[in-house]
């Protein structure tokens, strides 16, 4: 009985122990993989950090994640569109398994969030057509997307930047443009903010 009851003990002690060692390795590989304060690859910007400070701040008044959080088997492409005298707008589309969908974002004012508020003009999640999500990677394609440079080194005042970033099997890329010059790129981030529905100018 003795033997029995000491098999049952280490049985359970292993139990417990294997139990605690998977939860903390998810645990640990989870916060590597998703630093809420880390938007982009390490390095991805060639300037100091102050770039990388400032676009955080309006995903942060967005309450947008960073991709690095998602699954690896979910494929994502967001467009953050920084116009200097329109509201700031987020357009992220993503495919998880057969399913397509949109999410749209666009702050209240113009500029940077005051005070870290997140006051939302629109904030809207809907499905989109698998022709919808075809004809974006065959603009994205065009464009090279995954093998540009982050930084073209143009900068610029008055005007936009065009950001986009995409997320595929555990690869996050992202391009920045001040008022594009490849027409590639800008007719894919174009298409972004015709799907949305966005009426920028209004």
């Amino acid at each position: 009985m003795k033997h029995i009851t000491s098999r049952i003990v280490i049985a359970l002690l292993t139990f417990i122990i294997g139990t605690a060692a998977a939860f903390w390795f998810y645990q640990s590989t989870s916060s590597k993989r998703c630093a809420y304060d880390n938007y982009f690859p390490v390095g991805a910007f060639s300037q100091s950090d102050r770039k990388v400070e400032w676009i955080t701040q309006f995903y942060s008044a967005m309450m947008e994640s960073p991709l690095s959080c998602l699954d690896e088997d979910t494929e994502a492409y967001r467009f953050l569109f920084l116009p200097s005298f329109e509201p700031p707008a987020s357009v992220r589309i993503w495919r998880e398994g057969d399913q397509k969908y949109i999410e749209v974002k666009q702050l209240s004012s113009v500029g940077l969030p005051q005070y870290g508020a997140k006051d939302l003009k629109v904030n809207v999640t809907r499905s989109i057509t698998e022709q919808e999500w075809d004809r974006f990677q065959e603009l994205l394609r065009k464009t090279n997307f995954w093998s540009m440079p982050t930084e073209d080194g143009r900068i610029g005042l008055d005007g936009a930047s065009f950001l986009l970033e995409g997320y595929k099997s555990g690869q996050h890329h992202v391009v920045n443009r001040w008022l594009p010059e490849d027409q590639n790129y800008l007719d894919a981030c174009s298409y972004l903010l015709e799907i949305s529905r966005l009426e920028m100018g209004k």
